[in-house]
């Protein structure tokens, strides 16, 4: 009876409901190894359940997928004046927006500078408009000032040492050239300095800095009056400045003997005199003449 009885009561069928659930579940089945929330994110981009199942099963693209929510997250807490959209095409106005809020300063006057060497309150305003017109924030205008300062000074040190080898050098050919004259006529040139600073009117303290400097310079009034001063002198002494006569000396130097040997000595050496004592050059006579008249005296 029992076993007919269960053979005859008829089996329970699933309703048309279930079925179709049952169906989608097996086609699409719920996502595992994802978090709530992921799942959640995911579906407000379009993505379905098989489509994230693929991901949970994917390690690449499940990093590269939580890579690129929370880059999203993060942009998504920017607001107001942190979220910087940058501009298309030369909106100026735009891009001043932008500019603005990575630190540019509201205008030219605003960077602070570190003043090179030499420079004045003209060039911070000058490269301050360069700076405000590039964009540039006072952090990256500071780096810029820095370097700029750096390569001037390197700058100016390597010159100024190159001249000072250069002047050093000169003064060292001129003095090997002068010989047994040096001390006479770098007593003369100290004359010439200090007549040359009184014809223009030069402060004593010019006067030295010039006497002691690798360079001199003057403005082109000064130069201008010193070439007149030369060609006063040139016109008005007795010879033509080519040796150490009396008329080069000035008032109150006399030429030693030995000063004169030597002065005679070199010019014996020297070819061009030689020649223009040949020719009957008046000036290389009266100097020829007036080193035997001292060497003379000396006996």
């Amino acid at each position: 009876m029992t076993e007919a009885a269960t053979a005859a009561t008829p089996q329970q069928q699933p309703s048309p409901q279930q079925n179709n659930a049952l169906s989608t579940a097996l086609q699409s089945p719920a996502p595992q190894g994802l978090q709530p929330d992921f799942i959640e994110w995911g579906k407000t981009k379009g993505y379905g359940d098989a489509d994230l199942q693929r991901v949970a099963a994917d390690p690449i693209g499940l990093k590269v997928l939580t890579s690129y929510r929370e880059a999203e997250r993060h942009l998504g807490t920017l607001q107001g004046a942190d979220k910087v959209i940058l501009p298309k095409g030369d909106d100026k106005a735009a891009w001043d927006t932008v500019y603005t809020k990575l630190g540019r300063p509201a205008t030219p006057s605003g960077y602070t500078f570190e003043m090179p060497q030499g420079s004045d309150h003209g060039f911070a305003l000058t490269a301050g408009n360069w700076f405000h017109e590039a964009g540039l924030s006072q952090k990256q205008a500071g780096i810029l000032n820095r370097q700029w300062n750096t390569y001037v000074q390197t700058s100016l040190q390597r010159e100024q040492q190159e001249l000072s080898q250069r002047a050093s050098a000169e003064v060292a050919g001129i003095t090997r050239d002068w010989g047994a004259s040096a001390k006479l006529n770098a007593e003369i040139a100290t004359r010439g300095l200090h007549l040359m600073g009184k014809e223009l009117a030069l402060e004593p303290a010019r006067i030295e800095a010039i006497k002691n400097s690798d360079q001199v310079v003057l403005s082109a009034g000064e130069a201008l009056k010193l070439f007149r001063l030369v060609g006063e002198l040139g016109r008005t002494t007795s010879d033509t400045f080519e040796g150490a006569g009396t008329g080069n000396r000035g008032q109150g130097l006399a030429m030693t003997p030995g000063e004169a040997q030597a002065r005679l000595n070199q010019l014996q050496n020297d070819r061009g005199f030689y020649e223009r004592l040949q020719r009957g050059d008046a000036a290389a006579v009266r100097e020829r003449n007036e080193l035997f008249r001292i060497i003379g005296r000396a006996g």
